[in-house]
């Protein structure tokens, strides 16, 4: 059987930069997991500097992956607890306590409404580990529509960062 993917774009359920989106994706998620042995913190440094083009993986992470995963990571900030911020900021007064917490889940509720929290995730999970839409939503108890507008929101935020797709008004 050939991977989900595929089966998208064969159906015409997916344009041609989504797919490439997710073949962009999978080859810089190996090539990123593949150098964690090394144990450098820093990727600008692996396999050449941030200017290096010798490495066109190496680009397509600084240019492309990282901005993609660092604004679908920012739906998956959990609201802050105002109990663990009063406990930790011991000089702040409670009701600024109270306010800095309501202003920190102000910003956040924004970005939110444009994804869903597990897009990120349901993206690895289907481009990645080429589970099917079905079964990552059985399996996360989420509707399979819910779960395929993610991935399709997803690659389609990797598209129009790449420059692939324009991004909509």
């Amino acid at each position: 059987m050939p991977p989900p993917l595929e089966i998208l774009l064969a159906r015409g359920l997916i344009e041609i930069e989504q797919y490439n989106a997710a073949k962009e994706i999978e080859r810089v998620f190996h090539w990123v997991t593949s150098g964690l042995k090394s144990r450098i913190a820093n990727l600008s440094e692996v396999r050449g500097g941030v200017g290096s083009t010798s490495d066109p993986l190496q680009a397509a992470y600084t240019a492309r992956y990282r901005p993609w995963a660092d604004e679908l990571s920012l739906c998956r900030i959990a609201a802050p607890d105002v109990n663990e911020m009063a406990r930790v900021l011991t000089s702040v007064e409670e009701n600024d306590v109270i306010r800095l917490a309501a202003g920190a889940t102000e910003r956040r509720g924004r970005t939110r409404a444009r994804y869903h929290p597990k897009t990120l995730q349901f993206v690895i999970d289907f481009v990645i580990d080429d589970r099917t839409i079905e079964t990552i939503a059985r399996e996360e108890k989420h509707h399979h529509k819910t779960v395929k507008r993610a991935v399709l929101d997803g690659l389609t935020l990797y598209a129009q960062i790449a420059g692939w797709l324009r991004r909509a008004a």
